[in-house]
């Protein structure tokens, strides 16, 4: 799949068709749910297997520094869709223009979060009387970019039911950010290998995201 930001003349129609492969429907819905609930085990055994290593690698201290961070931004994950992924996935007819425009508006949306956590992270170090906290606000807050790149293009391969490239692009984005993060941890970055685990998470999800 190409970008949405071009995709008056690059994504192929039968993603934005709702009368493909009627006749084997059910057979896709049982195959669609099969792929979703292994890749959903193998992704949820990956991560907490991941993070039990870098529980022995890591001091309280570099998680408490994260969670912290985290503490701030879940509360715009909850309200970074907008309902715009959903409108892609249950739209019964949705053309280029459409899913190009929603891609720009989600990417639009993603960039003012980014610009008010890094503006707000001066005052959130102050608050915790951290300063390390600034800079790993900064940093985190780019996570948002990501998944403005990524979203709309995940949201067609629901839309077509394509729930096995859905299950390895989370479960290569996992993998590598997790091995990743335990390699940084081994060579003493600290705090710093969780954060650039989500990072290193939301660059390969937009790398292999076609």
């Amino acid at each position: 799949m190409k970008r949405p930001g071009r995709a008056t003349n690059v994504v192929s129609a039968s993603y934005f068709s709702r009368n493909q492969d009627v006749n084997n429907l059910k057979n896709r819905a049982i195959q669609s749910g099969g792929a979703s609930v292994i890749s959903s085990v193998m992704v949820t055994t990956f991560r907490i297997g991941g993070l039990i290593v870098l529980a022995r690698l890591l001091t309280p201290n570099d998680f408490g520094l994260v969670t912290m961070v985290s503490a701030i931004t879940n509360i715009f994950y909850l309200f970074q869709d907008v309902g715009l992924t959903d409108a892609t996935i249950q739209a019964s007819e949705i053309n280029h223009i459409q899913i190009s425009t929603l891609f720009w508006i989600n990417l639009g949306f993603s960039f003012l979060i980014t610009f008010v956590l890094m503006a707000s992270a001066p005052l959130i170090a102050v608050f915790y009387n951290r300063s390390e906290l600034t800079l790993i606000m900064m940093i985190s807050a780019f996570n948002f970019v990501f998944w403005g790149l990524t979203t709309q293009h995940v949201a067609l391969l629901k839309r077509n039911m394509q729930f096995v490239k859905v299950g390895f692009i989370e479960l290569a984005s996992n993998s590598v950010s997790t091995i990743v993060a335990i390699g940084l941890a081994l060579i003493g970055w600290r705090y710093w290998a969780i954060v650039l685990r989500d990072i290193i998470y939301g660059v390969i999800k937009y790398t292999i995201r076609r």
